[in-house]
């Protein structure tokens, strides 16, 4: 410790990125320490025995706007272009989601169009004359009680653990809804995920080689960082994800030094 510059609490995005500019930028000696046996927090994946790659506790999904993030990540890491969809199951069926054009079609059970949805629309919004205050207002802000009622409500409460009455308005907001028949779960402009994982990516960052998936990109070597580990005990966690693999190249898709 006499020899540590900074000592960092926590292995997870914000640490590492955190350890990795103090040290190859301020040229600092950092300890970095963690409860967890491994590096990444709650973004840590791993490939089974069947050579999937699972994230131990659940699925994280990589998207931004911002050319920087993707800039500084792309030094360690090259890139699977990537669109995101999911399904709500509810009322004994799946439905498009978030809620979209496709949405309200399943709902008249036939075809519609941009223009009646915002009608509809239109007539359910609750107008507060206010910012929300919570989730629900949120909501209710956005699509009325109906689709509030279907789709929102009870999947907040099942993973939150919470009324949306108990959570700010941000927790809803972030997904989107759209009239058109636009299912992406996201709206940025990069979405993507890190082609050979999270964790290869990490390796990456703080100069440990892990056998197999980032040497074999011929990556630059990156100083290194003394990472000191405790280890804990945590169950294991499997999400299936739904993506939508693309072919086409990202603007930051190479590595760079």
């Amino acid at each position: 410790m006499k020899q540590c510059d900074v000592l960092i609490v926590g292995a997870g995005f914000a640490g590492m990125v955190m350890a990795e500019r103090l040290t190859n930028v301020l040229g600092k000696r950092c300890i970095l320490i963690d409860k967890r046996s491994h590096l990444g927090g709650n973004a840590y994946d791993y490939y089974d025995d069947a050579g999937v790659l699972v994230h131990k506790y659940g699925a994280h999904l990589f998207h931004t706007n911002a050319p920087s993030v993707m800039h500084y990540l792309s030094k360690f890491t090259l890139w699977q272009p990537t669109e995101y969809t999911a399904s709500s199951y509810t009322d004994g069926k799946m439905w498009s989601f978030p809620v979209n054009l496709r949405t309200f079609e399943q709902m008249l059970g036939r075809q519609s169009t941009t223009e009646e949805m915002e009608g509809y629309l239109a007539t359910r919004r609750v107008y507060y004359g206010r910012p929300p205050l919570n989730a629900e207002e949120a909501v209710i802000a956005q699509v009325g009680w109906d689709l509030y009622e279907k789709f929102y409500k009870g999947y907040t409460q099942k993973q939150w653990g919470r009324h949306p009455r108990e959570l700010a308005a941000s927790v809803c907001t972030r997904v989107p809804i759209r009239t058109t028949r636009d299912a992406r779960y996201f709206n940025d402009s990069y979405q993507c995920m890190p082609k050979a994982g999270y964790s290869a990516m990490f390796d990456r960052m703080l100069g440990q080689h892990r056998a197999g998936a980032v040497a074999q990109h011929g990556l630059p070597r990156v100083p290194s960082v003394l990472s000191i580990q405790a280890s804990g005990l945590y169950g294991t966690h499997r999400r299936v994800l739904r993506l939508r693999l693309r072919s086409a190249a990202l603007p930051f898709a190479a590595v760079r030094a």
